[in-house]
């Protein structure tokens, strides 16, 4: 079975948004972390042109490693800016909250009551900011 980050991110989000409908805040925290994750490595994926080489590589679950090298590759070590120079711009006035990889993804294990509505929301916007992110870059060809 191979890794298809793409489609991981967007059935993430998805099943995200059913939990947290339904109130289940700490099972959606946890499913928004995973969408962001998988929408960062698929973007990454792209810019640094090796997805073997760089997706091996140590990440673990948080986004900052992740987050941190996007922006390098679409910054200006790559042809990132010259493919989409808007993603630059949003990138850059864009902060992932803190709770969206908060024990990430040990908090599987954690008991209920951990996370509110006001923590899915967040986790929410920022997983549906990338999601969204990938999903255009795939839609201009470039995943």
């Amino acid at each position: 079975m191979g890794e298809n980050f793409y489609e991981a991110a967007i059935r993430h989000l998805v099943d995200g948004r059913i939990l947290q409908r339904e109130e289940c805040y700490d099972n959606a925290v946890y499913l928004y972390g995973y969408a962001a994750e998988c929408a960062l490595k698929s973007m990454i994926a792209v810019y640094c042109g090796n997805t073997e080489g760089i997706l091996k590589r140590a990440y673990s679950h948080g986004g900052s490693d992740i987050l941190n090298d996007l922006y390098t590759f679409v910054g200006n070590e790559s042809m990132a800016p010259m493919l989409d120079p808007a993603l630059g711009m949003k990138l850059q006035k864009f902060a992932l909250p803190e709770v969206l990889f908060r024990g990430h993804p040990e908090r599987r294990y954690l008991a209920d009551g951990q996370f509110d509505g006001a923590d899915a929301d967040a986790c929410r916007g920022a997983a549906e900011f990338l999601v969204n992110e990938m999903v255009s870059q795939h839609i201009d060809g470039y995943l």
